[in-house]
């Protein structure tokens, strides 16, 4: 029997301004799949909320050991405040869960009560909301490319938002000294979330970054849903756009660079499937789409990518 889909409902201030604190990834998995018994068109809580393997799994909680993960997340998460800040600016502290909980004999299931102080945001949404998947988590290896999901997906429908390097740091509640320069901070923080997010997932973004002079300042995330079909013909309009090759594989468009000599362009291209970027041959700006497909070669110039 095909286990239900686990909705994830939350509010998107909750999303974009809650910072989490000494959470690990199993913590959040196990609170993500708390929040995802919870019928988000409801306008009360239930009593309780009752946690059980096949919603774990779904989250991808670790099997080893699990009775003693969960328990211990558990502890934590009653004992945790995430901090969000309400639209005055101020800072507010939020209770996640109560400090009881109960283990049915007999059986693998949890009881769980939620902190009322959560209403606003996981009950009665119907606007600036965002839903996903509880499963779109479950390969996930680290808090920050859970957050950074949870965060692309609240912007989803406007296709790309702004952060700077600052905002980005505080958000992932990860001091602005750390992962100094910024390439530390790509390597060690985005490369992970694009890899897992864009293979993972029931979205793919790409990342461009607004520099002064050689500093990279702020991070343009631009989000798709792989759901998207795109039929363009303009070249230019198919930057961090999808389409399907000759051979079938879906491709992300990142970036064009413009010839000076002979003012053609070559576009760098991304094969979701294949995890590889590739780079097409230099080309006239107005060739039509179906020539861009039949010159693209998947095999040259292309490597593993860790963007």
């Amino acid at each position: 029997m095909e286990t239900p889909k686990q909705l994830v409902g939350q509010k998107n201030d909750f999303i974009q301004k809650t910072v989490y604190k000494e959470l690990n990834i199993n913590d959040l998995k196990v609170f993500k799949a708390i929040v995802s018994k919870i019928n988000y068109k409801d306008t009360l809580f239930d009593d309780f909320y009752t946690l059980d393997y096949n919603v774990l799994d779904l989250a991808g909680v670790n099997k080893n050991n699990r009775f003693n993960i969960v328990s211990a997340a558990l502890k934590k998460l009653s004992g945790t405040f995430v901090k969000i800040k309400n639209e005055k600016g101020d800072t507010v502290e939020l209770g996640l869960i109560k400090n009881k909980f109960v283990y049915e004999k007999g059986t693998t299931k949890i009881v769980v009560e939620v902190d009322e102080d959560l209403q606003p945001y996981l009950l009665d949404l119907k606007n600036k909301y965002t839903k996903y998947e509880l499963e779109n988590i479950k390969k996930f290896d680290n808090v920050y490319t859970l957050q950074i999901y949870e965060l692309l997906k609240s912007w989803e429908s406007k296709g790309s938002f702004i952060h700077s390097l600052e905002q980005l740091k505080e958000y992932l509640n990860i001091p602005q000294d750390k992962y100094n320069p910024y390439n530390n901070f790509k390597r060690k923080i985005l490369d992970k979330a694009f890899d897992q997010i864009n293979s993972e997932t029931d979205i793919f973004f790409s990342i461009e970054e607004i520099k002064v002079g050689r500093k990279v300042e702020k991070l343009r995330f631009i989000i798709m849903s792989k759901n998207d079909e795109v039929v363009e013909k303009d070249l230019t309009a198919l930057i961090d756009k999808v389409f399907v090759g000759k051979d079938k594989n879906k491709y992300l468009v990142l970036a064009y660079e413009k010839d000076k000599g002979s003012h053609k362009y070559k576009y760098k291209i991304f094969n979701i499937v294949k995890q590889e970027i590739t780079y097409t041959p230099l080309l006239e700006k107005d060739e039509l789409f179906d020539s861009v497909l039949e010159k693209i070669k998947v095999s040259e110039m292309s490597k593993k990518v860790s963007f």
